[in-house]
């Protein structure tokens, strides 16, 4: 068929053991997310996203074990997929994102139900619901996903900015937000330019350089005071940020 059109259109309330799906997909597939949460290909996702499965692509997927994921999921066929896809904006760099039309979604479930019920299902409807599906995460959507991107860096950046004179990692910055970490190092660069591992060394250093200014703290002091328990890994990245060490940044101001 010169187009695409639906071969599968289900409801699934998965529970926390579900098996994890690990495998190259034999065509490609879209899940909405209509509750809980769940994982893919290392992303946590939850209700009000999508995730996209491609054809002969591997993709790895799973339900949380405390509050696992119900979606809708639907097969997409025909020879013309690829080209559409990308037409709706849907590609291996943006296989998952945000949608908001849940009343169409159901309602359209329904109806593809009531189609398969009566034998109705024909060439025209099953296009028609293909269509449709692949326009449920358009403009007013794309405007949320950056929002919920924006938020995530700003909760990034309060955690590191209460918390960058303790021993922290992003993973635990990734562990507090239910997050994974690959997932919030994409979000964050993406959004500042910089990682956040960067992000919180210019927090320590900016820190660490205001006390060597204005106290009279020891270096081991200052070192401790922002982070850094070994004074001499301290001294080291100092001196590789800024071509000076602690002691001679005092002087200096």
């Amino acid at each position: 068929m010169k187009d695409i059109y639906i071969r599968q259109f289900e409801f699934e309330k998965c529970t926390a053991n579900k098996r994890k799906y690990d495998t190259i997909m034999p065509y490609t597939a879209i899940h909405y997310v209509t509750d809980g949460y769940g994982y893919f290909d290392g992303i946590r996702l939850g209700k009000g996203e999508y995730f996209c499965t491609f054809e002969n692509k591997k993709s790895v997927w799973y339900p949380d074990r405390e509050n696992p994921w119900s979606y809708y999921f639907a097969d997409i066929c025909g020879d013309d997929t690829c080209r559409i896809l990308k037409k709706y904006e849907f590609d291996e760099s943006k296989s998952h994102g945000y949608f908001d039309s849940y009343e169409e979604l159901e309602l359209l479930y329904k109806l593809f139900c009531l189609k398969k019920t009566k034998d109705a299902i024909n060439k025209d409807f099953s296009v028609s619901v293909a269509r449709t599906l692949l326009s449920l995460h358009d403009t007013g959507v794309h405007s949320k996903k950056i929002t919920e991107s924006e938020k995530l860096v700003n909760e990034v950046k309060n955690y590191i900015d209460h918390n960058y004179h303790r021993k922290i990692k992003v993973e635990d910055i990734a562990s507090d937000l239910f997050l994974s970490r690959g997932y919030i190092r994409n979000v964050f660069y993406e959004k500042t330019g910089m990682s956040p591992k960067a992000y919180l060394q210019n927090v320590r250093f900016d820190a660490a350089c205001s006390l060597l200014k204005n106290t009279a703290y020891s270096v081991a002091e200052i070192s401790r005071s922002v982070g850094y328990d070994d004074q001499l890994n301290f001294s080291k990245l100092f001196h590789k940020k800024y071509g000076i060490s602690p002691l001679g940044y005092r002087k200096e101001g």
